[in-house]
C-alpha cells in the first residue's frame, strides 16, 4: 500500500536547480494537442490505468480553456523529437498559501529513466516557478522512492503534519535505507 506524502522547500538554493540540457534534447511549452502526449506519458505511471483514463483526467482538471497550460506545462523531447517527459508548475492550493509554487505531474518515459533526465526537467520547471516564488511544494507517494530520492537531492524536505504523514515518512526512511536517510533525520 502506498501512502501520500508532501515535501516542501522554504527557501530554494538557486544553485541547486541550475541545469544544462543534454545535447540534442529540447524542452517545449504546452501547445494545443499536447494533451495526448501528456496522457501517454502519465499512463506509464501508477497514476492511471490507460492513456484514455489519463486524458479524461487531463480534460476534467484543465478543462476546455486549458488554463494557461502554455506557461505551466513542459515537455522534454528526445533527439528525434519524441515526447519523453513532462512536468507542470502551479501556484499553491490548500493547505498552502499562494506563496508556494507546486511541482506537479512529473514523469519520464520508462525507456529514458535512470539517465538523469528527471532532474533536468524538474530543475527546468522549478526555474520557471522562480519567476513567482522561492518556496515550493509537491505531493507524492511512498511507492515513488526514486522520485523522492531526487526531490531530497534537490532540497525538498518532508512535511510532517500528523501521524499518517509520520507513518509515510518512516516507511520511506526504511525503504530508502542508506540512499537518503541523512536527509530524513528529523522524520
Amino acid at each position: 500500500m502506498s501512502l501520500p506524502l508532501v515535501m516542501t522547500i522554504e527557501d530554494i538554493d538557486r544553485s541547486a536547480i541550475s541545469y544544462s540540457l543534454p545535447v540534442g534534447l529540447t524542452i517545449s511549452n504546452y501547445e494545443n494537442g499536447d494533451e495526448d502526449h501528456w496522457s501517454g506519458l502519465q499512463a506509464t505511471t501508477d497514476s492511471f490505468d490507460s492513456d484514455r483514463a489519463a486524458l479524461a483526467h487531463f480534460n476534467e482538471s484543465f478543462g476546455e480553456e486549458k488554463i494557461d497550460l502554455k506557461n505551466r506545462c513542459y515537455f522534454l523531447h528526445s533527439m528525434d523529437q519524441k515526447y519523453i517527459g513532462t512536468a507542470m508548475a502551479w501556484m499553491a492550493e490548500e493547505p498552502f498559501d499562494m506563496q508556494y509554487g507546486r511541482l506537479h505531474w512529473v514523469v519520464i518515459h520508462p525507456r529514458y529513466r535512470g539517465l538523469g533526465l528527471g532532474k533536468v526537467l524538474i530543475r527546468y520547471t522549478m526555474q520557471q516557478l522562480l519567476r513567482y516564488t522561492d518556496k515550493f511544494y509537491l505531493t507524492s507517494q511512498t511507492s515513488s522512492l526514486t522520485a523522492i530520492d531526487i526531490y531530497l537531492d534537490l532540497g525538498f524536505r518532508p512535511l510532517v503534519r500528523n501521524s499518517l504523514d509520520r507513518e509515510a515518512w518512516e516507511l520511506v526512511k526504511k525503504s530508502l535505507k542508506d540512499r537518503s536517510t541523512a536527509k530524513l533525520v528529523d522524520v
